[in-house]
């Protein structure tokens, strides 16, 4: 091969290009390319792009990373964890000691392709969610490492090939009347299945789903300030150790419901359940999902049925589903829950059924007349009538 750009190496996989030493660094990058012009082409730009800054090890740069978007406010420290494990279970699986500026897009592909097949500890295989998750995951961290750090030639995820996927829409969600029976229950959990003050506390965590459609966290980190009982309002907004999704603040009216059950629920302390609970190195603050579990679990006893789909999550999309069902816009839904319209809409339009709107297909129609049956003429007249009698012409 005529070497037209020096540095640049055939290797079974593909093409390479190896630039000269500098301060006892070399640097190498993979063209993924078998076709020579296309190696050539894409050696040319290495050339002429800006000298690449040294990467760090694996776990330096991830800090780094989570620490620059924390600093712009863009990932909250729930969210942060949360790509803190992604990255990190990447890292272990290239090798935590392997050079990030080797890793090309086959590499990404086969972690890809991996994470789909992979079986997690209760039998399950991953949903193609979860994987596409990590995949923006990763994207996000090596945009930040090609723009922000200069420490590779470009990003890597770019254009691999990825499954499309349906979203679906949810369709789990509470009945009123079992909701109302899980939010009453409280009262008369016997003893030996929780006290007293923690059936209440788990009613509160009810309420916040059914009654406000709060996210786990949302009502793990829920301040006794964010309610409002004269203005009937319930405001979820920043504290020291938490920030809203997106980082913005909303506002729920509360429901003659919660504003009921408020007057009987002190709320004393920080927090608003286990206000003596200080975070550690877990996800949560504090979690409280046993004590839910037992407590959905006796309710599902109570009435003769397994509760076992039922998960906080599942008391927010109820909030969110019964809103839609009762005809309200999706415009208030979204505000209230949170979220994204196009999320809103995604996932409980399909709830708006016998929506009558659909008859504005037919506003702009008026009953049709019936025909003669006579042949008509294209200017309307019957074809068989007379002509109509010549005025004379004066002049």
């Amino acid at each position: 091969m005529a070497r037209l750009v020096r540095g640049l190496w055939r290797h079974k996989n593909g093409f390479w290009y190896f630039s000269r030493m500098r301060d006892g660094v070399r640097k190498t990058v993979a063209l993924e390319t078998k076709d020579e012009n296309e190696a050539i082409v894409k050696a040319l730009e290495v050339v002429d792009a800006p000298e690449l800054a040294i990467s760090g090890t694996w776990l330096a740069e991830i800090e780094a990373f989570i620490a620059f978007k924390l600093n712009r406010n863009e990932f909250s420290r729930f969210s942060a964890e949360n790509k803190k494990l992604t990255l990190k279970r990447f890292a272990k699986w290239i090798g935590e000691n392997s050079s990030i500026s080797k890793v090309g897009k086959k590499d990404i592909q086969k972690f890809y392709d991996e994470e789909r097949k992979r079986v997690t500890r209760s039998g399950e295989q991953v949903k193609e969610s979860t994987v596409q998750g990590y995949m923006m995951c990763l994207r996000s961290f090596f945009s930040w490492l090609h723009k922000e750090r200069k420490a590779i030639a470009a990003n890597p995820v770019e254009g691999i090939s990825m499954a499309r996927w349906d979203y679906g829409t949810k369709e789990d969600y509470c009945k009123p009347e079992l909701r109302d029976a899980l939010l009453c229950a409280w009262k008369k959990i016997p003893a030996e299945v929780m006290k007293r003050d923690q059936a209440r506390e788990i009613a509160f965590v009810l309420h916040c789903g059914f009654e406000a459609g709060l996210r786990r966290n949302e009502i793990i980190e829920a301040r006794p300030a964010w309610f409002n009982a004269s203005s009937r309002s319930l405001r979820v907004s920043a504290t020291e150790t938490f920030r809203p999704k997106d980082r913005e603040a909303r506002s729920i009216p509360l429901t003659d419901v919660f504003l009921s059950f408020l007057k009987k629920y002190s709320m004393e302390g920080d927090f608003c359940i286990a206000p003596k609970k200080t975070r550690g190195k877990s996800r949560y603050r504090y979690d409280f999902i046993v004590p839910f579990r037992r407590y959905v679990d006796h309710v599902g006893s109570e009435i003769g049925e397994s509760l076992d789909w039922l998960t906080p999550h599942i008391m927010r999309h109820t909030f969110g589903s019964l809103l839609a069902i009762a005809g309200e816009s999706l415009a208030k839904i979204s505000e209230w829950m949170g979220d994204d319209p196009r999320v809103t809409e995604r996932h409980y339009l399909h709830f708006k059924e016998g929506d009558e709107a659909i008859n504005a297909l037919h506003s702009f129609s008026s009953p049709r007349k019936p025909q003669s049956s006579k042949r008509q003429s294209p200017l309307g007249k019957s074809a068989s009538s007379k002509p109509a009698p010549r005025r004379n012409r004066k002049g």
